[in-house]
């Protein structure tokens, strides 16, 4: 497919914090129902890309275009309604709300305000936990628990674009397997997920393309199969 049909262009982008160059002139692409993975090291601008791209961060220059359209001016609330959800590391579930109260949260934006009991019973089906949970206060829970939360809740509003900010942070090897054979089952659903990871291995494995960036510039590109064998991958982020 090319280019130009891709639902997410991210086009020679620059991001600053107070004068320091945090992403400079990126430009990378995310095709309809894929996975797309950004690696690298801590500071390498991967948080701040998805920042940049839920408009949490302002663009200094470049442009951010989602189904063809120019969002880069704008705001977070209307990239919601476009289609487009971030979850941000660390999780950020409401801690003291149950599990449902945190998925109707996530639905409020969400105007096809019959939907919510659908929406909900297939957030159930690929999380059992938490349809077992439903009524647990949410601080309560485990981080590998949180985090799937967190995942449905974005979920509810029925995004086109998933932005996923290290989702196996701090998470049991058990966990990190059950999310991520989840994430791959929402991009078979037709999902195009946006994927930031320090765990290389996870992200590459169940990616179809990948970047990776060091201090805020693109240093290598492929289908992540490739990026996978690389020797500098491997000897850089794989510890092999």
């Amino acid at each position: 497919m090319p280019e130009n049909d891709a639902i997410l262009s991210v086009e020679d982008m620059t991001v600053t914090y107070r004068e320091i160059v945090a992403v400079s002139r990126l430009s990378i692409h995310i095709k309809p129902k894929e996975i797309l993975t950004i690696i690298g090291a801590n500071g390498a601008g991967k948080s701040t890309t998805l920042k940049a791209i839920a408009g949490l961060e302002p663009v200094k220059s470049g442009k951010i275009r989602f189904k063809g359209e120019d969002i880069t001016a704008k705001k977070i609330r209307e990239r919601v309604d476009l289609g487009i959800c971030l979850v941000p590391e660390g999780r950020l579930v409401f801690p003291g709300m149950s599990v449902i109260n945190n998925m109707q949260m996530g639905f409020l934006r969400n105007p096809n305000r019959h939907r919510f009991n659908a929406i909900a019973e297939h957030v159930f089906e690929l999380f059992p936990r938490l349809a077992e949970r439903k009524k647990q206060v949410a601080g309560t829970m485990s981080g590998g628990e949180q985090q799937m939360l967190a995942i449905a809740r974005g979920m509810m509003r029925e995004p086109e674009l998933l932005l996923l900010d290290e989702p196996s942070l701090g998470i049991s090897p058990i966990l990190v397997e059950e999310i991520a054979k989840t994430i791959c089952r929402l991009r078979d659903e037709g999902m195009s997920i946006l994927l930031v990871e320090q765990n290389a291995s996870m992200a590459l494995s169940i990616s179809d393309r990948g970047y990776v960036l060091e201090t805020g510039n693109l240093a290598l590109s492929g289908e992540s199969s490739s990026l996978l064998n690389d020797d500098r991958v491997r000897s850089a982020y794989l510890a092999i």
